[in-house]
């Protein structure tokens, strides 16, 4: 019987993570948008509701700045609007222009429905469990990394002295 290892399985879920990745960036280029230009658009329409930069930071996981400069060559572009929130000055809506719909019907729109067709080949049971077993292992690693990040922090403050 072949056992699995921590190691190998490892290995075998990077690899697979990177080649994820790789196909969204590849996807992203056929498209003529850079990675996060198509997450952009992908997350509004995933959304349905008015977003802004900070909720794009929060749902995407990446740095403001990389989030800004998408966001404002999209806008350059004319594929979106940025407007004051209802109430609130400090935070601005993204909001597509018809050009903006257009692009994330061919787009975004496009790698949603790819993404919901390859998750119909698992049975809900599968899709369930694929789901748990994922946020598991985040849970977990965020723990251990969480972990780490503090040893660090008190090695730092104490000069690496023990």
């Amino acid at each position: 019987m072949n056992t699995l290892t921590t190691q190998a399985c490892l290995r075998t879920y990077n690899r697979l993570f990177k080649e994820n990745d790789e196909l969204y960036h590849e996807i992203a280029r056929c498209f003529g948008l850079s990675d996060c230009a198509l997450w952009i658009l992908y997350t509004i329409r995933e959304e349905e509701q008015a977003l802004t930069q900070s909720d794009i930071c929060e749902s995407l996981f990446l740095p403001r700045q990389t989030i800004h400069s998408a966001i404002k060559k999209l806008e350059e572009e004319g594929m979106l609007t940025l407007r004051y929130k209802e109430g609130n000055r400090n935070n601005k809506e993204l909001a597509l222009t018809k050009q903006g719909q257009l692009l994330a019907e061919r787009t975004a729109d496009q790698v949603i429905a790819a993404e919901e067709r390859a998750l119909s080949h698992l049975s809900e049971a599968e899709r369930s469990r694929f789901l748990q077993l994922y946020q598991k292992y985040i849970n977990q690693l965020r723990k251990e990394l969480t972990e780490i990040q503090s040893a660090q922090l008190s090695e730092s403050e104490t000069g690496g002295k023990k």
